[in-house]
């Protein structure tokens, strides 16, 4: 193969995978904003080009809805695990069958003492969802759920990592 032959299949891939990431909707947010929930103390940084909707009246969490409206990351605390089961690990598997019965196929699980990572599809859409054990007896979840369209997959990807990595405990809503 010549070095023009080669050249020119370079230039191709670069220009296929730049199509690609723009024909995806969603390329790397190239700046961030930290949302922080007074409540629970829950935090994690957002694309800022993710449109905060109105919070709910307990003041748990919010939702940022991407510029095309396809795309949603919900960040909210939750004192579910000291309520609902008699553990974090429990909390998990609950998390889990509440998923499935709305439709969630897991594919995906991780996790730790501390805590889980889920991801599958509903439809059409592709779900993340990283829950992280706050206060000391682990009584608070702090969750981050990332919705998003399959076909966008490949511009969500370095997204979703960095949303997940970023998600931190609060000690606010710790007895």
């Amino acid at each position: 193969m010549s070095f023009r032959t080669l050249a020119l299949c370079a230039l191709l891939g670069l220009v296929d995978g730049l199509v690609s990431v723009l024909a995806s909707g969603r390329a790397e947010a190239e700046t961030w904003r930290r949302y922080v929930n007074e409540r629970f103390g829950t935090s994690v940084e957002v694309p800022a080009d993710f449109h905060a909707q109105p919070p709910p009246a307990n003041g748990d969490g919010r939702t940022f809805v991407s510029p095309d409206g396809r795309g949603r990351i919900l960040v909210y605390g939750s004192n579910a695990p000291s309520v609902v089961v008699q553990s974090f690990a429990a909390y998990r598997d609950w998390v889990a069958n509440e998923e499935a019965r709305q439709g969630l196929r897991v594919g995906y699980r991780a996790g730790g003492a501390d805590w889980f990572a889920l991801s599958g599809t509903n439809g059409a859409q592709l779900v993340y969802i990283k829950v992280v054990a706050g206060c000391p007896d682990r009584s608070v979840a702090h969750h981050v759920r990332i919705a998003y369209p399959g076909a966008q997959k490949a511009g969500y990807d370095a997204l979703v990592a960095h949303v997940a990595r970023s998600l931190r405990a609060g000690r606010a809503g710790c007895g």
